[in-house]
């Protein structure tokens, strides 16, 4: 074998080497890409199991609204949980995209607990300037309240809708 015969096999094994040693790394990268895409996606998906744990009691809380004595309602905040719920309020009242002056009766604007299984209804009135007002024509359109759960989360129920976490502790 003379020496150009040997020059090109060595260059054609270098080649060949830098070739797969280009594939290797560009297999590496992809692997690690995916490998990070799979961490975030588990991560992802372990943050909305525990978002989902998280809001499990307070899906099991329900607000309702009827009308009682004129000029009256009562809210209907039933706890369907194993679990009490603490510094329950009431936080809002709307109608025709309108939030209203409300009031409610002594002491009744907040409940300290209500425990497993039980409801409360809470008289509450509409005002306009310092008297009692009559229900407005179309009726309420939904009642927002707040309360904390057996863990220690604080929650926003607004009728039937979905719960949605609080990140400020409650006001009085």
């Amino acid at each position: 074998m003379d020496a150009s015969t040997a020059d090109w096999i060595a260059a054609i094994g270098q080649a060949a080497g830098a070739l797969f040693t280009a594939a290797a790394v560009g297999w590496a990268v992809f692997l690690a890409r995916r490998e990070g895409q799979w961490r975030r996606e588990d991560q992802a998906e372990r943050a909305a199991e525990r978002a989902d744990r998280d809001a499990a009691q307070a899906r099991l809380i329900t607000v309702e609204h009827r009308w009682e004595d004129y000029p009256e309602f009562a809210v209907r905040i039933r706890n369907g949980s194993i679990m009490p719920i603490l510094d329950v309020q009431i936080a809002e009242v709307w109608n025709d995209g309108k939030r209203l002056d409300w009031t409610t009766h002594g002491d009744m604007f907040d409940a300290s607990v209500i425990g497993a299984g039980e409801g409360l209804d809470w008289p509450v009135s509409i005002r306009r300037g310092n008297s009692r007002a009559g229900p407005p024509e179309s009726g309420i359109d939904h009642v927002t309240v707040e309360f904390t759960d057996a863990g220690g989360l604080r929650w926003r129920r607004r009728d039937h809708e979905p719960p949605s976490r609080l990140i400020d502790p409650p006001t009085r």
